[in-house]
C-alpha cells in the first residue's frame, strides 16, 4: 500500500472528521470552493499542529467507508488555465499543495489534495482567509483568537542558534563597526555611558544579535566571517551586476557575509554621477545625483531583512544606465504598496523579526515599517519617478536614476506641496501603466482620510489633476460623480450634509 493509501486508511479510521481533513464522496466542488478549502485546511492544520491538511474524495463523510469516487481534478481548468496553476495564483502566501488521483484498491479510485500547513501567516484564497470549525468551512476573520494563534504559531528562523559556532567565528571589524553604530543609536538609553566598557558578548546580547552568548542565524548573516555562510547555505551572497545599453552583462561581483560591511561595498559599486534636470520655470538646471544614498542602502537592507533564506537563493542588485533593481526571494509579507505609502500600514508580523530587530539596533534600518514610504517621499522630493515594486513569489524593487517625462517632473518642481497619493497616480500615467477604477477610488478615500472631511469641489480639484487631459470638464465631473456613487454604495464614504448640491464627504469608519 503506497503512502497516500495509508493516509486514506488512517484518516477514514477516525471516529469523526477533524478540522484539518475533509471527506467528500462524489460531490463536485467548484474551483473556487476548492480554493477556499485549501485555505481553510492549511490554516486548520496550523492550529492543530498538523504538517498537512487533506481534502479527499471517495470517503463517505458520515460512515467513513472508503467507497471511491468519479471526481477527477487533474485535467480540470478554470477558463483556459490549468486548475492547479489557477489555484496557485489566487492563494497567498504560496503554500505547497498537490493533487493526486490513484486507485486505493481495485475498482476504488480516490482523489486527494495534500495541503501543507501554513507557517508564517494565515492562508487566503482571493484575498479571504478561511478556517474549519468542527466540520464547517467559514471565514477566519469571525474568529480573531484563531487568527492570532496562527500569527504566533511559527518560530523565527532568524533567531535559531547554531551550536557549533562561537564569537570567534564572527568578523572583528564588523563587530567593531556594529558596536559603534549601536552606541550612536543609544544616546538616550540609560546604559549609553557603559557601552564602551561592554565585552563583545555583552554587546551582541544587548543588540539582540546573539541569544545568551550563542550564535544565531542573524549573527552569521550580519557579522559572520565569510566561511560561516555554509552553516546557513552556500548561496548566502549578494550579487552586483552591471548591464549595458545592449542588455549585455559588463561587470559583476559577489559579496559574502558579513552583510553589515557588504552593504556599503555594494553601494559604492553603483555609478552615481550627477545629472541635470531642466525646469520650464528656470534657465538654471537642477543638479541631482542619480541615486539617493539612503534609498539605495535601505533597498539593500530590505533585501537582507526580508529574504526567505530557506530558498537558498542569492540577493541580486542589477544596475543599468538609468536604474537599479534589487531582487530578493520571498513574497511581500503583508499588505500592498498602496497600503504602505498611502495608509501608513505596519504589518502584524515579519518573516525574520529577530533579524530585523537586530538591524534596527545597529542602524541598518531606521525603524520597523517606515522605510518603504520614505523611499517614495524622497524620490518625489528629488523630482524623480517613484520606485516600482514587482510582487509575485519574489520581490523586485526598481529605483530610477533619471527622469522619464518632463511634464511629470515639472509638476513636482512647480507644486512641491502636491500630495503623495496624487504623485503616485501621476507616476503611473508617465510610465504608461493602466489606471484602474480602483486607483481612482483609492485616491478619493486617501484624500478624504487626509482631510477628515471635504466637499465636492475639493474632490474635483484633486481628481481633475490626474484625469486624462482629453476629457472635457463635463466628462470629468461625471466621472467623479460615478466614483462617489460607487464608493457610497460600497459603504466606504457617506455624505453628511443632507444635500446633494453641497455635499460633505467623510469616511464611514
Amino acid at each position: 500500500m503506497n503512502e497516500l493509501a495509508k493516509i486514506v486508511t488512517e484518516l477514514a479510521s477516525k471516529s469523526k472528521e477533524e478540522e484539518w481533513f475533509e471527506f467528500k464522496e462524489n460531490k463536485s466542488l467548484s474551483n473556487s470552493d476548492i480554493g477556499e478549502y485549501i485555505s481553510a485546511l492549511s490554516n486548520s492544520a496550523c492550529l492543530t499542529n498538523q504538517p498537512f491538511g487533506y481534502l479527499i474524495w471517495g470517503i463517505n463523510d458520515k460512515t467513513h467507508k472508503i467507497v471511491g469516487t468519479s471526481i477527477k481534478l487533474k485535467n480540470r481548468k478554470e477558463g483556459n488555465v490549468e486548475l492547479e496553476f489557477w489555484l496557485n495564483i489566487n492563494i497567498n502566501p504560496k503554500i505547497d499543495f498537490s493533487i493526486h488521483e490513484f486507485e486505493y484498491k481495485k475498482g476504488i479510485k480516490i482523489t486527494l489534495i495534500k495541503i501543507a500547513t501554513t507557517k508564517l501567516q494565515p492562508v487566503s484564497f482571493k484575498g479571504i482567509e478561511y478556517i474549519r470549525v468542527d466540520s464547517n468551512k467559514t471565514r477566519l476573520k469571525t474568529f480573531p483568537e484563531k487568527e492570532r494563534k496562527i500569527w504566533s504559531s511559527s518560530s523565527d528562523w532568524s533567531e535559531q542558534i547554531i551550536e557549533t559556532l562561537s564569537i570567534e567565528d564572527l568578523d572583528s571589524d564588523a563587530i567593531k563597526k556594529a558596536k559603534s553604530s549601536f552606541k550612536q543609536r543609544s544616546e538616550n538609553k540609560p546604559f549609553y555611558k557603559d557601552i564602551d566598557n561592554w565585552s563583545i558578548e555583552t554587546f551582541l546580547n544587548k543588540a539582540k544579535i546573539t541569544v545568551g552568548g550563542k550564535i544565531t542565524n542573524t549573527a552569521v548573516i550580519l557579522l559572520g566571517k565569510s566561511e560561516t555562510k555554509r552553516f546557513i547555505n552556500n548561496n548566502l551572497l549578494i550579487v552586483w551586476v552591471f548591464i549595458d545599453e545592449h542588455g549585455l552583462k559588463k561587470h559583476s561581483e559577489i559579496f559574502e557575509p558579513p552583510f553589515f560591511l557588504a552593504v556599503d561595498t555594494v553601494l559604492n559599486k553603483l555609478s552615481n554621477e550627477k545629472i541635470k534636470i531642466l525646469s520650464d520655470k528656470s534657465v538654471i538646471p537642477i543638479e541631482k545625483t542619480k541615486y539617493d544614498t539612503w534609498i539605495v542602502r535601505e533597498a539593500i537592507n530590505n533585501c537582507i531583512a526580508h529574504q526567505d533564506y530557506s530558498s537558498e537563493s542569492r540577493i541580486i542588485v542589477t544596475e543599468k544606465s538609468d536604474e537599479v533593481k534589487f531582487f530578493n526571494v520571498g513574497t511581500f509579507f503583508q499588505g500592498t504598496i498602496e497600503d504602505y505609502i498611502l495608509n501608513d500600514y505596519t504589518p502584524h508580523k515579519y518573516r525574520n523579526f529577530f533579524l530585523i530587530n537586530a538591524m534596527v539596533n545597529i542602524g541598518m534600518i531606521e525603524s520597523v515599517g517606515s522605510g518603504i514610504k520614505r523611499m517614495f517621499v524622497i524620490q518625489k522630493q528629488r523630482y524623480f519617478p517613484l520606485p516600482d515594486y514587482s510582487l509575485a513569489d519574489n520581490v523586485e524593487l526598481t529605483i530610477y536614476g533619471n527622469i522619464i517625462d518632463r511634464e511629470y517632473t515639472n509638476k513636482l518642481i512647480e507644486k512641491p506641496e502636491i500630495d503623495l497619493g496624487t504623485v503616485f497616480i501621476l507616476d503611473k500615467i508617465q510610465k504608461n501603466y493602466p489606471i484602474t477604477e480602483n486607483d481612482y477610488k483609492y485616491m478619493i478615500i486617501h484624500f478624504i482620510k487626509k482631510l477628515k472631511r471635504t466637499d465636492r469641489e475639493g474632490i474635483n480639484a484633486i481628481m481633475y489633476d490626474i484625469f486624462d487631459n482629453s476629457l472635457t470638464d463635463k466628462q470629468k465631473q461625471d466621472k467623479v460623480k460615478n466614483l462617489l456613487y460607487k464608493l457610497s454604495k460600497d459603504g466606504k464614504i457617506k455624505n453628511i450634509s443632507g444635500s446633494r448640491k453641497k455635499s460633505i464627504w467623510v469616511l464611514t469608519n
